[in-house]
């Protein structure tokens, strides 16, 4: 039994790790049970622990994934944004994954072919903060429900930084 959680263990570790190499050269976005999903369906439709045993590495398990069809079916994204400061207001609701957030900065998302086109197409993901943005307005919400709004300088400024993409119509006045 003990054996089997070290292998678990080490499982999820290496998945985490293949998630990054995934994100870094294959611009596609998994957490590590969508990870196992794939390693299960790529292995035959094994259970965990079988995959556990395998003992495959990092590195590994994102080649297998990268060479499978099933690396199309997951989530990639256009671009990333990288903003020094938050341009989120201090009183907007934010996701119980707040905590997570280690500095001021924050990461906005654009997916490529998000299914999903609220509350824009496209429209940009706050992971951390759990709020989309909506490209043309600067209107946020969580989930479907409008919790807030940036300020028309820092849409402006996220907006700049987008390059390559077709940005939804300006909804507001940005001077």
């Amino acid at each position: 039994m003990k054996k089997n959680k070290a292998i678990l263990d080490k499982l999820l570790l290496e998945s985490q790790k293949a998630a990054q190499i995934l994100f870094t050269e294959s611009k596609v976005i998994a957490k590590w049970p969508e990870i196992i999903i794939c390693l299960q369906e790529i292995e035959g439709g094994v259970d965990t622990v079988q995959i556990a045993n395998l003992e495959y590495d990092a590195r590994t398990i994102a080649k297998k994934i990268q060479a499978s069809d099933l690396i199309k079916q997951m989530s990639s994204y256009i671009q990333i944004v990288l903003i020094e400061n938050s341009v989120i207001p201090l009183n907007t609701y934010l996701s119980i994954y707040e905590e997570k957030i280690k500095s001021r900065g924050e990461i906005w998302i654009i997916h490529k072919g998000d299914p999903d086109s609220f509350p824009s197409n496209p429209h940009a993901h706050n992971y951390d903060a759990g709020l989309k943005l909506h490209l043309g307005n600067g209107r946020l919400f969580h989930r479907k429900k409008e919790v807030g709004r940036i300020k028309p300088k820092h849409l402006r400024m996220i907006r700049q930084e987008v390059k390559g993409v077709a940005l939804p119509a300006l909804e507001i006045n940005m001077n």
